[in-house]
């Protein structure tokens, strides 16, 4: 398992803002993160709340903004 500041160190690094990551890499729901779903509208979260710069981690039917 690797930590919610590696995962977002690494997105940084790679200029990316999206990523789909599975929950044996990294058990997002645990890290109290801000989060949206099931099945988010990831382009609405990020106009009204989170920002267009922000970085989107998808984990199964949920997104959390890292």
């Amino acid at each position: 398992m690797i930590t919610v500041n590696d995962l977002k160190r690494q997105l940084i690094t790679e200029e990316r803002t999206y990523a789909y990551i599975s929950a044996r890499v990294c058990n997002l729901h645990t890290a109290n993160l801000p989060s949206a779903g099931p099945r988010p509208n990831i382009t609405g979260m990020r106009a009204k709340f989170w920002g267009s710069k922000a970085i989107i981690v998808k984990q199964g039917q949920y997104a959390y903004k890292l």
